[in-house]
Order: C-alpha cells, then structure tokens, then sequence
C-alpha cells in the first residue's frame, strides 16, 4: 500500500500528573491533594518528547511535525493552556486520515472526557477552520454538550486496521458506544463485521481507560491482551463466538492467515510495561533508486523489554531487523501520564476506498504521490509552527 504518514507531535508548555484522568487511568500514580508539581520532572518528560521527535525524523525519516500547545493562542488562552500537559498525547484529539485513490483528506477533533478538553494547539484549530476547500473537517467536539458520556478519545480509543477499513473499541468512560456509529459513517466503515467492541478490565476489574493499551494493529502482525478482554456475550457460548470472530479476524484479515504474527499479552505487559502501545508507521524510503513505503514498528523501551525473548524474535523477522523498530526510552512521560509512545504520535490513517469508485492516478505522480499530496495538505495545517 502506497501509503506514507503524516505524523503530528504537541509539546506541552509543562508535564506533571492531571489529577482528573488519574481517577480512572490506573497507569497513572495516585496523589495526594498536597503533592506538588516537579518542575525537574515536567523538564525530562518534555526532553524525552523532544528525543522522540527528533530521532523518528532524523534516524527513521518518518515526517513529524511538532507544534508546542501555546502556537497561535492569545494571552488570553495561555493560562489555561500551561494547564494541558496530556496535550503531549494528541492521538486522543486529532486524527488525520487520507484515500490514495479518491483524494479525499479528512480531520477528526473527538469529543474528550472532562480531564482532557481543549488540548489541540490554537494554530491548528485556526488552519483547520481556513482548510475547508482542501480537507474536510468533522468535529464531534459538540457531542459531549448534550451528552457528558459521549466521549470518543480519539485512536486512544480507537485502534483502526493498516489499511483503516476495520477498528476496534475498548468500551470505557473515554470511549462511548453512543458515538461508534458516527465515526463509522465519517471513516467509510460500512460493515459491522469489520466493528469490533469489548470490555478491558485491570487486574481488579477495573475498566482499562483507552484501547491502545489493551492492543495493536500493524500490517501483518498485532498483539492484544485477550486476558483483559470480554465481550458482552449473553452467555457463555455467546461470548466465545465473539472472541473466535476477533480472533479470526486478527488471524485471517490483519495477519493473512499467520497465526504465529498474532501476538498475545498478558495484563502485565500491557498495563505495566506499554507493550500494548504501539504505532506502525509508514515512511518513504529510496530503496534501489526507488521510492518505497516502508513500516516502522515504534515503542518505548518498556514496551519493548515487556514481550518474551520468542515474542521479540517474531517481531524482528516480521519487520526485517532491528533497523525498522524504534525504541525510545520515556520512562518519566509513562510514570506521570500513564501513556506510552503511542500516545505522543496522531498519525495520519488510511480511508477505505469508497464503494463504486474507480480507482484513478494523478498525472505526472509515482506510486507515492497522491498521499506526498494529502502530507502536503495536512502539512498546511501545522506551516507556520514547525520547531
């Protein structure tokens, strides 16, 4: 798939632990109302963002963009800004998806939970608003005011398929059943064997907060932690259909058939190394003169000594060597918010191609171009804040 990602970073003006999402995001540490702030902390946590970015971009070639959460606010807006440090994981806001094929470019802003609201930078949200003749634009930011619980936090929430044509939801306090038909309609997802709905539990059968903590999808391969997974069934029997359909689906559709690619996590790796949150990205590479789209698996170093040695053996043959797996340690970013890598990328998804349509080619483009088009266009959004 011609497919390469646009891949969008916010840095936060500090970093410490939001009290509000700690409630039920038990990945983050309990604090007292008196504990104060680190500033040595928010420091390091920002300093392995930066080391993110800049070795996705310079090791990798993966086309970030970073933007800081204060670019194009008023002083008005930049108190409350200075308040957002979970602005550093913008997956939860802001999706960006693209169809090779039709040249359609879309933007999703979610509907967040009371702990996470207004985090998308104000120059982003000024470009989105001056962009409607170029990309279209769906905010379901409004839902929630007729409805505190339909919060959809975004591909925290959802985990969508390589090629965007399935997704996967983890039914919690920040992802609402209410709102699963719309994203569907705005995403093209017409099938409901392609939706996929479940309930995560920690250890002591407390929800598990977002989806991308519980799994991944990549092309070819996943991992999910199936111990933490139940789906509603009505009985037994009920419940074990479920489960089979997911886990044909994973074997068949995402891994073509390779069981041995499908990954199974237990609740420790997944809630206490992050070995559940991880991206596949794809970048464009010269390879033989060349331009060739190329997937990079990211994580962070806890994620990564989180799988078995036999785990990490079938990761490595999937991806070709360690030189298309990144690892990156962000130990302070994961103790504080409760996130992982995952987390800091909103990168860029595939649409489905819509029914009926033909396929067409753009003059004058390689394989590659029509999305080096859509890059362009969601490039347009961040132009004049790139760091």
């Amino acid at each position: 798939m011609s497919f390469s990602s646009f891949v969008l970073m916010v840095e936060p003006m500090s970093f410490y632990v939001n009290r509000v999402t700690a409630l039920d995001n038990k990945c983050q540490p309990t604090l007292a109302a008196d504990d104060v702030d680190d500033d040595a902390e928010s420091q390091a946590a920002i300093a392995e963002h930066r080391l993110v970015a800049e070795r996705l971009k310079r090791e990798y070639f993966v086309d970030v963009v970073v933007v800081p959460i204060s670019s194009g606010a008023s002083d008005d807006q930049l108190d409350e800004l200075s308040r957002k440090p979970d602005a550093i994981f913008p997956n939860n806001s802001i999706s960006f998806h693209a169809d090779a094929t039709s040249g359609v470019a879309k933007v999703v802003l979610y509907p967040m939970s009371p702990g996470r609201v207004n985090e998308v930078p104000p120059l982003i949200l000024a470009n989105i608003a001056r962009s409607h003749t170029t990309i279209q634009t769906h905010d379901l930011r409004e839902l929630t005011a007729n409805d505190a619980s339909a919060v959809m936090e975004g591909t925290g929430a959802i985990n969508f398929t390589s090629d965007g044509t399935a997704l996967f939801i983890g039914i919690s306090k920040r992802a609402s059943p209410a709102v699963v038909p719309t994203v569907r309609s705005l995403l093209g997802i017409d099938s409901l064997s392609n939706v996929f709905l479940f309930h995560a539990t920690d250890h002591h059968g407390v929800p598990i907060y977002h989806t991308n903590v519980v799994g991944w999808v990549g092309s070819g391969i996943c991992a999910w932690c199936f111990e933490s997974m139940s789906f509603g069934g009505a009985t037994p029997e009920e419940e074990q259909q479920e489960k089979e359909r997911l886990m044909t689906f994973l074997r068949d559709r995402v891994c073509y058939g390779n069981a041995e690619r499908v990954l199974f996590l237990t609740r420790d790796q997944a809630l206490h190394h992050f070995s559940g949150n991880c991206l596949e990205v794809r970048r464009t590479l010269q390879v033989d003169g060349t331009p060739t789209v190329v997937p990079l698996l990211c994580m962070s170093a806890a994620a990564w000594g989180g799988y078995t040695a036999q785990q990490q053996q079938v990761l490595l043959e999937h991806y070709h060597g360690e030189s298309n797996i990144a690892v990156f340690p962000i130990p302070t970013i994961e103790r504080l918010g409760g996130g992982s890598v995952r987390c800091l990328l909103a990168a860029s998804t595939p649409l489905p191609p819509p029914r009926a349509t033909t396929a067409t080619t753009f003059s004058g483009e390689s394989s590659v171009g029509p999305i080096t088009r859509h890059m362009d266009v969601f490039q347009s959004l961040v132009s004049s804040s790139v760091v």
